[in-house]
């Protein structure tokens, strides 16, 4: 290998289709290189032609990180129909300070502009693409820059450029793909911005959003390789939808989940409500019966009570009954005995006595059954006391007959 490597540097080159590239010891030469990417001289620029003259209204400003233009003049006041184009055919420079100029004096003119910038259109085709057919990756990525930004600056410049996308999207082609394969190494180019492939594809993304609906047509014409950005955000914004429509079915459902449970936890408390009622019926309805029933023990026992109070009044008066039936025979007895005594008496001493005795006695009594006929009640109520003296006396009478008879 290490000989074959020699004899091949040391063969000399010949072109193709050569007598020499038949020969031994010349090697064919390649087909040179197309120069799709060599990058183009231009002209001196028409902005450096002015700030050499003295006729831009701007210097620069030095500053500690990066340089920056302050305007001698009202951004707002300036003819845009000569300072615009001219700032746009600035960038092809890379030297120091046009490069500034061009760049920063853009996005200001572009700032301020407003209504002055769309008519201004049809002059920056031309600076635009000779900036982008420099083929110069730096002035490239400027240039991009700034189209966006022309792009979005203000209403429908995006729909006026889109004649013109014939003249400016042919050189897309050639950076659309062109990116820095790094694998696992850092590109610090995409924060920086200057990954062209990026731009590229950031740029046609721009001209199709804002370009109306016959934007991606012409770009497409141009370009074969763009694919719709609008068709992805459509799908976005459907998966988007769906994803809302989704949450809110979800949510939805977990609202009417939550109102079910709490039915449930409402109809649980009602059956707990009407469970409770009617525990506190029937303990009502227990303690009803037990004050019931407590009221028939108490009427049963004041009715045992009574009956007992009736029997002991009942035994009381048979007691005294029997007392009053015992003393009656007590006082029969004596009086019996009295009597027989008095028989006895009246037979053996005292006959004519009582006889006599008695004649007056009857006497009396028919007197007093006269009078007893003859007064009121009056009367009789005396005649009654009298009679009851009466019988006292002749008890009394009788009494000491007795106690007479007896100390005899």
């Amino acid at each position: 290998m290490s000989l074959k490597r020699t004899s091949v540097e040391n063969s000399k080159l010949a072109e193709g289709f050569s007598q020499q590239s038949y020969m031994k010891g010349y090697v064919v030469a390649g087909p040179p290189s197309a120069g799709a990417f060599k990058k183009h001289l231009y002209r001196p620029t028409t902005l450096r032609k002015a700030y050499d003259n003295g006729l831009l209204p701007l210097m620069v400003v030095h500053g500690g990180v990066r340089n920056n233009i302050s305007w001698m003049a009202q951004i707002q006041r300036l003819d845009y129909y000569y300072y615009l184009p001219l700032f746009f055919d600035g960038l092809r420079e890379t030297d120091h300070p046009y490069e500034l100029f061009a760049r920063q004096g853009i996005h200001d003119l572009l700032e301020h502009g407003g209504d002055k910038i769309l008519p201004i259109i049809p002059w920056l085709i031309i600076p635009i693409k000779k900036a982008l057919n420099t083929r110069d990756p730096r002035v490239i990525c400027t240039t991009l820059k700034a189209l966006q930004h022309l792009i979005m600056c203000t209403d429908k410049v995006g729909k006026a450029l889109v004649p013109y996308f014939k003249n400016i999207l042919p050189m897309f082609n050639y950076y659309k793909n062109k990116n820095i394969r790094t694998g696992d190494a850092i590109d610090y180019s995409q924060r920086k911005g200057q990954n062209i492939g990026d731009l590229v594809q950031e740029t046609l993304e721009k001209m199709e959003r804002y370009g109306g609906e016959d934007a991606f047509v012409n770009i497409k014409h141009v370009v074969p390789t763009y694919q719709s950005c609008m068709t992805n955000l459509h799908n976005l914004h459907n998966l988007y939808n769906l994803h809302n429509l989704q949450n809110l079915y979800n949510l939805y459902n977990l609202h009417n989940l939550h109102n079910l449970y709490n039915l449930h936890n409402l109809y649980n408390l009602h059956n707990l409500h009407n469970l409770y009622n009617l525990y506190n019926l029937h303990n009502l309805h227990n303690l009803y019966n037990l004050h019931n029933l407590y009221n028939l023990h108490s009427l049963h026992n004041l009715h045992n009570l009574y009956n007992l109070h009736n029997l002991h009044n009942l035994y009381n008066l048979h007691n005294l009954y029997n007392l009053h039936s015992l003393h009656n025979l007590h006082n029969l007895y004596n009086l019996h005995n009295l009597y027989n005594l008095h028989n006895l008496y009246n037979l053996h001493s005292l006959h004519n006595l009582h006889n006599l005795y008695n004649l007056h006695s009857l006497h009396n009594l028919h007197n007093l059954h006269s009078i007893h006929n003859l007064h009121n009640l009056h009367n009789l109520h005396s005649l009654h006391c009298l009679h009851n003296l009466h019988n006292l006396y002749n008890l009394h009478s009788i009494h000491i007959i007795h106690n007479s008879y007896l100390a005899e």
